[in-house]
């Protein structure tokens, strides 16, 4: 029990210092992350042809598949707790409605921005009537994009963790229980 509470205390005195470090470098970690996101959304705008909502609509849905998929590959995965997870997690296609209220979009937008995607070939209707991504249409210069794109995420991290230091507990450096 001592060593949790001394892990607890150092994990506390790790999150202290790293709150420090945030507030004494604020300007710089707010630029590295705004210059990242700006950066990303001006490629992707770019590399998939699309305008912003478009692309939140497109990631909204790709979200929503991904958690479905999640959930049905792992077994030990709890039950969806409530109504709107269980919604989300046995329909097979997003449908305009759950699009509509997840992006704050009005409804003749949304609708209008998933013909245009289904147009491009990104989106295509599921027999439910709703949404899912066309995976056929996820071509080679997508993936290269995608690739670069972690590389340049992983970059921009790799700025904070240097700015501000790392509060991940489990590095050798941060763990105590290493050397118990």
């Amino acid at each position: 029990m001592k060593q949790t509470t001394a892990l607890s205390a150092a994990a506390a005195v790790d999150d202290d210092a790293a709150d420090r470090l945030f507030r004494e470098h604020f300007a710089q970690a707010s630029f590295i992350v705004n210059r990242y996101l700006m950066d990303h959304m001006r490629r992707l705008v770019r590399e998939v042809d699309s305008d912003f909502d478009q692309i939140y609509l497109w990631g909204l849905i790709y979200h929503v598949q991904m958690m479905r998929g999640l959930f049905e590959r792992l077994p030990t995965c709890p039950a969806p707790a409530s109504p709107f997870e269980r919604m989300f997690l046995t329909a097979k296609g997003i449908k305009l409605s759950e699009l509509t209220q997840l992006s704050g979009l009005p409804r003749e937008s949304v609708r209008r921005k998933l013909m245009e995607l289904e147009a491009k070939g990104r989106i295509a209707r599921a027999a439910n009537g709703g949404w899912t991504l066309n995976t056929s249409n996820i071509d080679h210069e997508l993936v290269a994009f995608t690739h670069d794109n972690i590389r340049r995420f992983i970059a921009a991290s790799n700025e904070l963790r240097h700015l501000i230091g790392s509060t991940d507990r489990r590095s050798p450096k941060n763990d105590r229980s290493a050397n118990a």
